[in-house]
């Protein structure tokens, strides 16, 4: 993650993701959105790939 954001889990609740945390993108950006899931769950959350980097 490149900056510290929330975003809605799509049920409802928010979930924080942390500058400099490693997620795991799952798919395809589509319109500017990427679907990621974090270590904590195995909920995929859509997040505005602006603020997702790679690693290399």
């Amino acid at each position: 993650m490149l900056h510290t954001i929330q975003v809605s889990d799509g049920e409802g609740s928010m979930v924080k993701l942390l500058r400099d945390q490693i997620i795991i993108q799952v798919g395809d950006e589509i319109d500017g959105i990427v679907m990621i899931r974090t270590g904590m769950s195995d909920k995929t959350i859509s997040c505005p790939a602006k603020y997702v980097a790679e690693v290399t």
